[in-house]
């Protein structure tokens, strides 16, 4: 049974507490993975996006992930370099299939971009990941600031 409204308890009038974010003294850049050894594109990706996003990514937890991207472009690389224009082959039976090699580039790429969300490297993800301001956020808190002024008497 549902309690009378005067005595309902919630939060419904707990305003959500601010959290100041304190930037960084400065950007933590761990060391690239053995892997990027040799590519200089790749390093140099590396060092500027750790740059970029020092103030979001933890080199402890965000490590990981950032490695696995990489290696994954790598990969890409390599399938690309193997493929070059290769876009079939011919099937068991004789017949014309799409290599398989085309087939595991797609799931790479696609797996990139779930991993780009997810660190915030799309324009969409660094907005909803509160990276960068969202364009109608000025509006919103001008309209926010306006309903919650007090309106004069009279």
């Amino acid at each position: 049974m549902s309690r009378p409204v005067a005595n309902q308890k919630g939060n419904r009038t707990k305003r959500p507490q601010v959290v100041a974010l304190v930037p960084s003294t400065g950007a933590v850049v761990p060391d690239a993975p053995v892997e990027l050894e040799g590519n200089e594109f790749l390093l140099d990706l590396w060092d500027r996006l750790w740059r970029e996003h020092s103030e979001q990514w933890q080199p402890l937890s965000h490590l990981m992930v950032v490695t696995r991207y990489f290696v994954m472009q790598i990969e890409a690389l390599e399938i690309e370099s193997k493929l070059g224009s290769t876009m079939v082959q011919k099937g068991s039976q004789g017949q014309t299939v799409l290599h398989p090699l085309r087939r595991h580039l797609a799931d790479v790429r696609k797996a990139l971009l779930g991993i780009e969300k997810e660190l915030g490297l799309t324009p969409e993800a660094s907005i909803r990941l509160g990276f960068v301001g969202d364009p109608q956020e000025s509006r919103m808190d001008e309209f926010q600031k306006r309903w919650n002024e007090p309106v004069a008497d009279g």
